[in-house]
């Protein structure tokens, strides 16, 4: 199985590499670039619909983990919700 990890913070991150113990195929999606050590990772805006989209193009698996900061939410989640369950679609 594909799995997709939106976000490579503690909780995407820790996700993936237990994915990987288990021998899936993950590939993580960061905005910084950095990921797990040893875990395929994609640098992009995860509130953009067309790279969220086309990088979970054949995922079976689709993990949203993304965590803005706490002051931003209100702004932050609603597109960042929408790009990556368009992307799970």
């Amino acid at each position: 199985m594909k799995h997709v990890v939106f976000g490579t913070g503690p909780v995407g991150s820790t996700l993936a590499r237990h994915l990987a113990e288990q021998g899936e195929e993950v590939l993580a999606i960061s905005r910084s670039g950095r990921g797990p050590e040893g875990i395929a990772t994609v640098v992009g805006d995860a509130a953009d619909v067309a790279f969220t989209t086309s990088t979970a193009d054949g995922a079976d698996v689709v993990y949203q983990c993304l965590n803005p900061p706490y002051t931003s939410w209100p702004e932050s989640f609603p597109p960042l919700q929408a790009s990556v369950m368009a992307a799970a679609r």
